[in-house]
C-alpha cells in the first residue's frame, strides 16, 4: 500500500501523462505528435526507463516504421493495453475531458476541476478519490465520468470509489447532488452494457449521457454552485 503522499505523486504524474496524451493532435487521419514535447520525446522516455521513482515504470521507446492510422492504433492498443474488441479513438474516448476543456472557464466559476479528496479533508472517506467536478451550494454537488469501454474490474473500481465518496458525504450531509456522466458501451461488451443499464436505473445518482453534460452547467447556474474550497 502506498503512503498518501506517494499515492498523490503517482496520481498527479499519471494525470500529467494523460493530459499530454489526450492533447495529441490528428492530421489527415493520422495521429501526430509534437516532437519537441519532452514527454513524447524518445530520448526522454528512454531516460525514464532507466531512472524512475519506483512508482511508475517506463519501457524504452521503440521506433515503428508504419503509418499511425486508426487501424494501427487499434491493433497496438489491443496488444499492449487492453484486448477489448473495439477501443475507441482517443478523440472520442475522452469526450467528457473535451467538454471540460471547452467549458473550463465557466466550470471553474462553479466547480473545482479534477479534485483529489483525502481522508483528512473528508473524515469517513476510506481511500483517496479523484472527482471530475465538485462544488457546494450548502450541499455537495459533484460529477464523475465513467468510461464504460474499459474492463469490468476498472469500471467496478470507479463505481466503488464513487460510493466511498457518497457514503462519506452522507455522514455529514443529508442530501447531495450527484451526477454520473458516461455513454452506452457496445452491446457486444455484455458485462459492461449490463452495468451501464444498472447505472441508468440507479436512484442514487443522476445519470447523464456525455452528450447531456451541459446540464451540469445549467444546474450550477440555477442553484448557485460554487467551487469547493
Amino acid at each position: 500500500m502506498l503512503h498518501e503522499q506517494d499515492y498523490k505523486l503517482f496520481k498527479d504524474y499519471l494525470n500529467m501523462v494523460e493530459a499530454k496524451v489526450s492533447g495529441i493532435g490528428k492530421t489527415n487521419g493520422q495521429i501526430s505528435f509534437d516532437k519537441h514535447d519532452a514527454l513524447i520525446n524518445k530520448e526522454y522516455i528512454n531516460y525514464l526507463s532507466r531512472y524512475n521513482n519506483n512508482l511508475l515504470g517506463f519501457s524504452p521507446a521503440k521506433d515503428i516504421d508504419i503509418p499511425s492510422t486508426k487501424e494501427v492504433f487499434t491493433k497496438l492498443f489491443q496488444k499492449f493495453i487492453d484486448d477489448i474488441d473495439q477501443p475507441k479513438p482517443v478523440e472520442q474516448k475522452r469526450s467528457f475531458d473535451l467538454f471540460k476543456i471547452k467549458n473550463e472557464d465557466v466550470l471553474k466559476s462553479h466547480y473545482t476541476i479534477s479534485k483529489e479528496i483525502y481522508t483528512k479533508e473528508l473524515p469517513g472517506l476510506i481511500a483517496p478519490v479523484k472527482i471530475d467536478l465538485i462544488g457546494m451550494n450548502e450541499i455537495p454537488v459533484y460529477a464523475q465520468s465513467i468510461d464504460m469501454d474499459r474492463r469490468v474490474y476498472h469500471i467496478e473500481n470507479d463505481i466503488a470509489k464513487l460510493l466511498f465518496l457518497r457514503n462519506a458525504f452522507q455522514a455529514k450531509y443529508k442530501t447531495r447532488t450527484e451526477f454520473i456522466v458516461t455513454s452506452e458501451p457496445q452491446k457486444t461488451q455484455q458485462k459492461q452494457h449490463a452495468i451501464w443499464k444498472q447505472l441508468r436505473a440507479a436512484k442514487e445518482f443522476s445519470y447523464l449521457d456525455v452528450s447531456e453534460a451541459n446540464k451540469i452547467i445549467e444546474y450550477a447556474n440555477e442553484h448557485g454552485v460554487k467551487p469547493l474550497v
